[in-house]
């Protein structure tokens, strides 16, 4: 969403959330080492998790890792990328790629870096797709697909695009389902699985698309069992959909997870989560578990074996 950038302390992260003993979360960390953050990317790569960027009151370029989530050593403070918040990044031919993303009054980025170990980077070719932000990206049948945003023009896209070697970008298909920005997406039993997002005031999206060759989409639910949201995630496990937290513009901010074992089409609504409510947070699928990261202000680290549910 645009409003991201807002200053984190206006959001609703601060109360504690109720708890629940029997809780299958886990507090890892909340002393880091990186400070309370949205908007940022997060990654599984050379046996760590990774923090690229992001917003807390300013713009960061900063990258941190973990081998246990408990302990995070910061292997760059200033990556050549820049300051930004609400790109996407993922790990494809043995790197770590970053697209896009907002560096708030200053606009957006249309640039494509990539790096073998999260200190180095390098700028490829300029990519055909436009500038932009809240976009989503993955990595499906041997190809990086990037999947609509918010452009530089304050227009939201449902565009596809896809490159084989991060520097020749083809515009692939025209999805069915609308343009938008802060959705989720995630490769799951050989397809590319969408969810929600925003359009504008009022226009959170309640829907999921999926996709077996990356363009061609069918409507997998159109009323699924968790409210309309945007800057939510959701990660792979085990075969299943997680989706966790996000907001809603006329409710606030969620802390619920729900799952789906069958490719987004119904949802079943797990315990809702020790951890408070929250949205540009990330999350990861590492070391059996599934990981949430940061959200306004927020630097905790959180962990969850889903065979605990």
């Amino acid at each position: 969403m645009v409003a991201c950038s807002s200053d984190p302390g206006d959001a609703d992260t601060n109360e504690t959330a109720d708890t629940d003993e029997s809780s299958a979360w886990v507090l890892v960390t909340d002393e880091p080492g990186w400070s309370g953050r949205l908007g940022h990317a997060s990654v599984v790569f050379d046996g760590r998790m990774w923090v690229l960027g992001g917003f807390d009151s300013e713009h960061l370029n900063d990258v941190w890792s973990s081998v246990d989530g408990d302990v995070w050593v910061e292997e760059t403070a200033a990556a050549p990328w820049g300051p930004r918040e609400q790109h996407a990044a993922l790990v494809f031919g043995e790197r770590i790629w970053v697209l896009g993303g907002s560096r708030g009054a200053d606009g957006s980025y249309g640039d494509a870096w990539s790096s073998p170990d999260g200190v180095i980077w390098t700028q490829e070719a300029a990519p055909s797709w436009s500038a932009r932000m809240a976009h989503c990206a993955v990595v499906h049948q041997g190809e990086m697909w990037l999947y609509g945003g918010l452009e530089i023009t304050g227009t939201n896209t449902n565009e596809t695009w896809r490159s084989d070697d991060g520097m020749a970008w083809t515009r692939a298909g025209s999805p069915t389902w609308s343009s938008r920005n802060g959705h989720a997406c995630v490769v799951v039993g050989g397809e590319v699985v969408i969810s929600g997002g925003f359009t504008g005031p009022g226009g959170e999206f309640h829907d999921v698309w999926a996709s077996t060759d990356g363009e061609t989409w069918t409507e997998r639910a159109s009323e699924p069992e968790w409210e309309e949201r945007f800057d939510h995630s959701m990660v792979a496990h085990g075969g299943e959909i997680v989706l966790l937290g996000g907001s809603v513009q006329e409710e606030g901010h969620f802390r619920d997870v729900w799952t789906s074992g069958d490719g987004g089409e119904t949802w079943h609504q797990e315990a809702d989560a020790t951890w408070s409510e929250r949205y540009g947070h990330t999350s990861v699928d590492f070391q059996d578990l599934v990981w949430v990261l940061g959200g306004p202000g927020n630097d905790e680290v959180w962990a969850l074996d889903p065979a605990a549910w």
